[in-house]
């Protein structure tokens, strides 16, 4: 008998089910197809479909495709939003760029207004979304943001340890 190949479970998917929080995942192609009509739709295409759907006004195509979607389902009651951010680091240079850098924000393409993160604190979002009403169903995208500072070479930046969101 051979050894099985397991693949595992999504961070996301284990967070959901722990909290009983109800998921549902969909392929690139199923999300590229709701958006424009077309399963192989490149980043212009949807990039139009975001701003002609969801009224998002950037023009950054990392941006546009670095997002979370949440939603309620109408019959889930989020009053508590919490997203605990970390510091990364680059896998090359060892650079770091600390986890205050990072800010979240509900809309795209965002100067100001942004909620900030602390190195592996819990940050209170809720005000930048509407997850708090039953009855409805309520559907939110969070953008995630970072102020690189000068200096900070070209790499691949990896979180010192999981983020980690917290609904309740």
């Amino acid at each position: 008998m051979g050894s099985q190949r397991r693949h595992p479970k999504s961070a996301q998917k284990l967070f959901c089910e722990e909290n009983d929080i109800v998921y549902q995942a969909f392929s690139a192609s199923e999300i590229k197809k709701s958006a424009t009509g077309k399963g192989n739709s490149g980043k212009p295409q949807m990039i139009a479909a975001a701003k002609e759907k969801y009224g998002y006004t950037g023009t950054d195509d990392n941006e546009a495709d670095n997002t979370i979607t949440i939603t309620n389902g109408g019959n889930q009651v989020y009053a508590n939003f919490d997203i605990t951010g970390q510091n990364a680091t680059g896998q090359t240079f060892t650079d770091l760029i600390n986890a205050d850098k990072f800010s979240v924000d509900n809309l795209g393409g965002q100067t100001s207004g942004q909620v900030y993160m602390i190195s592996n604190t819990p940050v209170d979002v809720t005000s930048k979304l509407s997850l708090n009403s039953k009855g409805a169903s309520v559907t939110e995208q969070i953008f995630f943001y970072a102020d690189i500072p000068s200096g900070i070479r070209a790499d691949t930046y990896l979180s010192d340890t999981a983020w980690a969101i917290q609904l309740s």
